[in-house]
């Protein structure tokens, strides 16, 4: 845990926030972890105004149990991040058995974090998007801006959040289409990398298909 100095961007009065840097997520109990996927857990409020601020400081969320490590570093804007030697070498993190990705953004984060949680691979999220695009676009449907996985129903079925210059909704995607995607896509995926943290998006899916 660290100590961040704070100035109030509204009032401009001073104050002080506690960080922790990384988390397990066998360790949180049920609150903490809403705090996390919601975003509360990274906020500062003003002492003064009592406005509240998002604090933009990278953060690891590791699941050893289900095997993968999610690194939010605001603003990234590389493909990869080699993983530091103190959590490589740390028996804390199994860097070698996990899924290692990297995020820029709170949503991204958090996006990765539930498809993994749901036994979902996020290679196959990506192309399940594209493909879903594809047809919005096909069926005369406006531009999307971006297309953020949120969960699954009983019936294992995706929902997205899809969001449009002007306009958001919910869709739902069938399991089957998620399967049979994942079944097209096998053979050319390629193998997990374990020294690197990488970012996988959309951009990552179309430099895989060379478009």
């Amino acid at each position: 845990m660290k100590k961040l100095e704070m100035t109030c961007p509204a009032c401009g009065a001073k104050g002080e926030k506690q960080i922790i840097g990384r988390v397990c997520a066998g360790s949180l109990d049920e609150p903490t972890k809403r705090s996390i996927l919601g975003g509360e857990f990274f906020e500062w409020q003003c002492p003064k105004c009592t406005e509240r601020f998002f604090i933009n400081s990278p953060f690891l969320y590791y699941d050893n149990a289900k095997g993968f490590m999610v690194y939010l570093v605001p603003g990234f804007n590389k493909r990869s991040y080699k993983v530091p030697t103190l959590i490589k070498t740390s028996s804390e993190y199994d860097t070698d058995s996990s899924i290692l990705r990297i995020a820029s953004s709170f949503s991204g984060f958090v996006e990765k974090i539930r498809i993994f949680e749901a036994g979902l691979d996020d290679r196959v999220v990506e192309a399940v998007k594209l493909l879903y695009i594809n047809m919005h676009i096909q069926d005369g449907g406006k531009e999307v801006y971006d297309m953020i996985f949120e969960n699954t129903d009983e019936n294992s079925s995706l929902f997205f959040g899809v969001f449009l210059e002007d306009d958001d909704f919910e869709q739902a995607v069938p399991a089957e289409i998620y399967k049979n995607t994942a079944a097209e896509f096998a053979p050319i995926l390629p193998e997990e990398v374990h020294d690197n943290f990488v970012v996988v998006d959309q951009k990552w899916l179309r430099n895989m298909l060379g478009s």
